[in-house]
């Protein structure tokens, strides 16, 4: 619900989805969530097991290079996609 909200009032948004009731909200704290973003044409992937995020790389990540995940967003499926990539679907799925 404090997710809901905080996406509804718009601004920067950093929230990490644990599943449908839990999130981590990266603006606050110092969250490494808050470092990586989306793309069609990822450069890691990520569990969830006991409440926690673990982030693996899905090849060598270069020194500066932006970290990225393809992530569906369970509370709010269908967002529009801009992540640049040439094979962006043009939508979060």
């Amino acid at each position: 619900v404090v997710a809901r909200r905080r996406v509804a009032r718009g601004g920067a948004i950093s929230i990490c989805e644990i599943d449908q009731r839990w999130s981590i909200d990266a603006s606050r704290g110092s969250s490494p969530t808050a470092f990586i973003n989306h793309s069609c044409t990822p450069n890691s992937y990520s569990r969830v097991a006991n409440g926690r995020i673990f982030f693996y790389t899905l090849r060598a990540i270069e020194p500066g290079e932006e970290i990225t995940l393809d992530y569906t967003p369970a509370q709010e499926p269908g967002l529009r996609c801009a992540c640049g990539s040439p094979r962006c679907r043009g939508v979060l799925r």
